[in-house]
């Protein structure tokens, strides 16, 4: 069991376990940036900042679950091009995250599910948003990938539209 020693938040965690967070829990100021960002807004009694560990234990498993790897690729995180989609994208990061470098990357991200899936829909957004807390772009983009494109998850469910 790795040596326990005391998270950015004031509380125990491994130090292994936040250095193979990908995600945005594993930066340093992560709660100085975020720790009031809508995607946080059920985090009661910071239930998030003193279970860190246990988080990042069960979103591994996550991915174990579904058959994902953690990817080993980097998203190009420069900036898309301002659409009227990405004008969707760019609300939706302004009602996920606080931090504008966390809103770029999740605004590049849902551009690229948007394309991937012929579609986007705002409950999509939300997962990405709570993956971005744990993985990578790149691994967040395998798992929505897996979640809309297998029929035992989410298949298809991402559409604007209402389907039956």
């Amino acid at each position: 069991s790795p040596a326990l020693r005391v998270c950015r938040t004031g509380s125990p965690c491994s130090s292994r376990a936040m250095t193979t967070c990908k995600g945005f829990l594993g930066e340093p100021k992560f709660w100085e940036l975020e720790g009031d960002a809508p995607i946080l807004k059920f985090n009661e009694n910071q239930w998030l900042q003193n279970h860190t560990e246990e988080a990042i234990a069960h979103s591994k498993a996550w991915l174990v679950s579904l058959g994902i790897t953690e990817s080993r690729m980097e998203i190009d995180t420069t900036p898309v091009k301002e659409t009227q989609q990405n004008r969707i994208f760019r609300a939706d990061a302004n009602r996920t995250f606080r931090d504008e470098a966390h809103k770029l990357v999740y605004i590049k991200l849902l551009s690229f599910a948007a394309k991937k899936f012929g579609d986007y829909q705002q409950s999509l957004g939300y997962v990405a948003g709570l993956l971005m807390l744990f993985f990578d772009a790149a691994t967040v983009f395998k798992v929505l990938t897996v979640l809309n494109d297998n029929p035992r998850y989410l298949s298809g469910y991402w559409r604007g539209g209402a389907t039956v």
